[in-house]
């Protein structure tokens, strides 16, 4: 594919200007919000562990897991890897 081809078929064109400048104290309040984020994923990370585990036993005894902890653990999972 050619990039006159590539054009035709993506018309739209996206531009981004940069901030002239940066306060200092933005990139702190980026680790402070990321790490806060952690600490919050591994607090609920905790829970999911112990109802894969709780979920595996009734899988053997029951033939299924239970649907609140199927979709605890799925959305702790999509949590955890930013989906």
């Amino acid at each position: 594919m050619t990039t006159a081809e590539v054009r035709a078929a993506h018309p739209i064109a996206v531009s981004f200007d940069p901030p002239e400048r940066v306060p200092r104290w933005m990139p702190v309040l980026g680790w402070l919000l990321a790490s806060l984020h952690l600490i919050v994923l591994y607090i609920r990370m905790i829970p999911a562990q112990i109802l894969v585990v709780v979920g595996w036993f009734c899988g053997v005894i029951a033939g299924r897991m239970p649907d609140g902890v199927v979709s605890f653990v799925a959305g702790s999972i999509a949590t955890s890897r930013g989906w």
